[in-house]
């Protein structure tokens, strides 16, 4: 097995004396004082590629003249290294790391005289050891803080791409301003190297009730409008100047294959459960989401509608089926011939892939709004197991520019748009 040379590279002088005295205590039980202190945790871990090597970097802490890294295998644990400052200086050597998925953590340590410091353990950083025995595929969180908003899903994003911008928290009286990290406002073009926790800034709103949001001319008649009355003026809007699409076009150059479009390979088309690229001439279904046999439609209307028709292979439409979405437990993989994922599914639900079901929710919202059969005879519970989960869905998948620019071909094919992808908002301020 190859070894691993990861070195713990320190850009720091360091001054005389690489403890600072400190007269912390705190009481006892029993009258006494207590000398164990707590020091700062260790920040700013991550990997970076120099000569070679996977160079491991993090801040000191003042008074440190300790580190404990302890290391994880598969969420087990497998090792600890303890080094001293000195150490840490000349670097330390990572052993027996054999090709898998691990983790680490740091915790700065102390010791003088009598008195122990130490500190909590820092975040854990995500790696792969690959075959050749080489670190690749660090993964860092990016923590959102919404500072009182609704919540906002934690992402695990690669070393060295970036996090995607997700929907904007609401948070009643306020307008969501943008994302800080350290007090400075966040560029989401920024490529993430280490963990960081982004906090919501927010301004008062002059809407008591909620929050402001600047509207295109598209909408314009929807502003200020919540609830019931919001889900009526966007169905009028989205209703209006509708060119009927025919079930038959979505197969031609114009219907899906435009729609749906590889933007990186010319002449295919992505097939809509496992985002796998196929050539748009080769055999697949014109998947209707919303299942027929759970709807109103056939082929016509909500049934050749093209915000709600997307591409899929004929054997992983097959085992979809008919299935009300949900969370499934030991369910069977919905595998595409090339081995990659279209959901899992049991005998009673079906449930896509992470990086599906936001596409998935704002498909059933625009369905919600569009048609007027949804308010009674066809609920949502037909297709999905809660409202609560398709909101869930809807806010752990954000919009992505797949999605963006398939509206916008959608509205030069059919003249209507999909309001959840331009304003994921305006799904809180209906059913939040």
């Amino acid at each position: 097995m190859k070894k691993i040379k990861v070195f713990l590279f320190i850009i720091a002088i360091l001054s005389c004396g690489l403890l600072v005295g400190c007269d912390t205590t705190g009481n006892t039980e029993d009258g006494g004082t207590s000398n164990i202190i707590q020091l700062e945790t260790p920040q700013n871990i991550r990997f970076v590629e120099y000569s070679g090597n996977s160079i491991l970097f993090f801040d000191l802490v003042d008074e440190a003249n300790s580190y404990q890294i302890t290391i994880f295998k598969n969420n087990v644990y497998h090792s600890r290294i303890d080094i001293t400052n000195e150490e840490a200086v000349l670097g330390i050597l990572l052993k027996d790391l054999s090709e898998g998925e691990y983790s680490l953590t740091i915790k700065a340590m102390a010791k003088s005289g009598s008195k122990i410091l130490n500190s909590q353990a820092s975040e854990a950083i995500s790696f792969t050891i690959d075959g050749s025995g080489d670190i690749s595929g660090t993964k860092y969180n990016v923590v959102f803080d919404s500072n009182g908003g609704t919540q906002v899903t934690t992402q695990l994003v690669s070393s060295g791409n970036c996090a995607s911008e997700p929907t904007k928290p609401r948070k009643t009286g306020y307008v969501f301003v943008c994302w800080l990290l350290d007090g400075a406002v966040y560029d989401f073009d920024t490529p993430v190297i280490s963990n960081i926790t982004l906090v919501a800034s927010w301004q008062k709103s002059d809407n008591p009730d909620g929050e402001d949001i600047e509207l295109s001319e598209y909408y314009a008649a929807a502003k200020d409008l919540t609830g019931t009355a919001l889900k009526n003026k966007l169905r009028s809007i989205i209703s209006t100047n509708v060119k009927n699409t025919t079930y038959s076009f979505l197969t031609s150059s114009n219907g899906l294959p435009y729609t749906d479009a590889d933007p990186e390979i010319a002449g295919n088309i992505i097939l809509f459960y496992g985002k796998v690229s196929v050539k748009a001439s080769s055999s697949w279904n014109r998947e209707h989401v919303w299942p027929k046999s759970r709807g109103w439609f056939k082929t016509s209307g909500a049934g050749a509608d093209i915000h709600h028709i997307r591409p899929e292979d004929m054997n992983v439409n097959t085992k979809r089926g008919n299935l009300i979405m949900g969370i499934v437990s030991g369910g069977k993989n919905n595998q595409y011939t090339n081995g990659v994922s279209g959901g899992y599914y049991n005998s009673n639900l079906y449930e896509p892939i992470d990086s599906v079901k936001g596409d998935i929710a704002r498909i059933y919202m625009y369905m919600l709004i569009r048609y007027a059969q949804t308010d009674s005879s066809y609920p949502i519970t037909n297709v999905i197991s809660s409202m609560q989960l398709l909101l869930q869905w809807h806010n752990s998948d954000p919009v992505d520019e797949f999605e963006k620019v398939r509206n916008e071909r959608s509205y030069e094919v059919q003249g209507n748009r999909n309001p959840f992808i331009d304003y994921p908002e305006f799904a809180e301020m209906i059913w939040g």
